[in-house]
């Protein structure tokens, strides 16, 4: 994968904290991808590549973040609490 060099200025009291450069280097990274993710400018599958990981690793990652995935609009939420309703009444009988 092709990758550009730029320089972040943070500021110097951040490696008081014990963080390394090339832990800056995995957080910027994890931070940029998940901010395309969470604003809907690139997948899941795609935010997984950019940061060389499993998909599943990548939805692990938001969930150690606290970041919510599942984004259902009004219409896709009750579309599937019919289906979860619909699949109880067919178990029950």
């Amino acid at each position: 994968m092709h990758a550009e060099k730029i320089e972040v200025n943070v500021p110097g009291t951040i490696m008081d904290y014990g963080i390394k450069p090339d832990e800056i280097e995995k957080l910027v990274n994890e931070w940029l991808v998940v901010d395309l993710f969470t604003n809907d400018r690139v997948s899941s599958g795609k935010a997984a590549s950019l940061l060389n990981m499993s998909r599943i690793d990548f939805l692990n990652l938001l969930h150690q973040k606290h970041v919510v995935y599942l984004d259902y609009g009004e219409d896709e939420l009750k579309s599937e609490l019919d289906t979860i309703r619909n699949l109880q009444i067919d178990l029950s009988e």
